[in-house]
């Protein structure tokens, strides 16, 4: 780590979950880098510090997600406009002042699943749907209000993460998040692997990649040597797998073709509730999706090689039903505008975090 003068790397925000992640990525790889607290809402203290390090790269991690969760933004709505719009703003404007390449974290909660990317489907959200996501959350509402805004620099690379998994067990972790809940509202999602996931951060930055990217775990790309039929359960009925091929294959793309697709407002209105989002049930089952895990399948695994004691309380089909269609936040995402900037590169979102929880295995 540098103390002064020019480094490749500026890392704003590295004590919290990603910036200390970035900050022990960026050591083991030995490179140039420089961290400091700077209140990124302070323009001048910005601009002291970004001619202090002179840093060809700035990697914005600071922002407010609240605690215990991002409920705490709706009771707090200046404080986060403060921090997540105009402070990450700010320093996105002055590296743009500057010709600096800046990478800034957003989230994959703008979408809700619909009816053209049903739960268990193989249609995930790529970067050019328009969020969907009405619920009346100051958090979610204001980082699509960012993500909005920042596409107008040039210099900016945007990345949404959706629940974060990393080997450091961080208390943001999403699965450390997990093991905590007294019951869990298992459905295939995507996920964002920091350790698989982070180290292309720099790689991007160095390449001056710019825009929006959905950063998560992708299925198993063509490149990939791992074959996709291994993730088959063996003795699967037949007459029971062409039913599930032809729901996941072919009845989201019949959907996406015969139903409009709505859009919410920016800002929904906390004083009516959102519109329920009209999902279709999940199905009933048992192939593993590529791209995708559940809550559940998540758990499995930590237990299998974490903790063989571990057991959790599962809501059954009715109850995430009804936690559906109120419009929760979270849905699958199209990773291959990543895919294709790392052809090959990009492994499985089980492979990677069944390497995470082996880290993690108790002694």
């Amino acid at each position: 780590m540098a103390s002064e003068g020019a480094v490749d790397f500026l890392v704003l925000g590295a004590s919290g979950y990603f910036g200390s992640n970035l900050v022990a990525l960026l050591k083991a790889e030995k490179r140039s880098f420089a961290t400091d607290s700077v209140r990124i809402v302070a323009s001048e203290a910005v601009t002291a510090v970004l001619d202090r390090y002179r840093p060809k790269f700035v990697l914005c991690a600071a922002g407010i997600s609240g605690r215990p969760n991002i409920d705490w933004c709706d009771s707090h709505a200046t404080e986060t406009i403060r921090t997540n719009v105009l402070g990450t703003l700010n320093v996105v404007d002055l590296c743009s002042q500057r010709q600096i390449h800046c990478t800034v974290f957003g989230t994959g909660y703008v979408y809700s699943f619909d009816r053209n990317h049903p739960v268990g489907g193989k249609v995930g959200f790529s970067e050019l749907d328009p969020p969907n996501c009405a619920i009346p959350s100051v958090y979610i509402q204001l980082r699509i209000l960012l993500e909005q805004l920042v596409q107008h620099y040039s210099n900016c690379l945007h990345l949404r993460i959706q629940l974060p998994i990393s080997s450091d067990f961080h208390e943001r972790s999403t699965l450390a998040k997990l093991v905590r809940f007294k019951k869990i509202y298992s459905v295939p999602i995507s996920f964002t692997i920091l350790d698989d996931m982070f180290p292309l951060i720099f790689r991007m930055a160095e390449r001056g990649i710019v825009g929006n990217y959905n950063f998560v775990n992708p299925g198993l790309s063509a490149g990939s040597t791992e074959a996709a039929p291994l993730l088959l359960l063996p003795f699967f009925p037949a007459s029971r797998l062409l039913l599930c091929f032809f729901a996941s294959s072919f009845l989201p793309f019949f959907l996406s073709a015969i139903l409009p697709f709505c859009h919410s407002s920016l800002f929904a209105s906390s004083s009516s509730p959102p519109s329920p989002s009209p999902c279709l049930t999940i199905p009933e089952c048992n192939l593993p999706a590529i791209g995708v895990i559940s809550h559940a399948d998540i758990l499995e695994l930590y237990r299998e090689h974490v903790d063989s004691s571990f057991s959790w309380n599962l809501a059954d089909d009715e109850e995430v039903q009804k936690h559906l269609q109120v419009g929760r936040p979270g849905a699958r995402l199209d990773a291959s505008k990543l895919e294709a900037l790392f052809p090959g590169e990009l492994r499985d979102v089980r492979l990677a975090l069944e390497d995470v929880l082996r880290r993690l295995r108790k002694p």
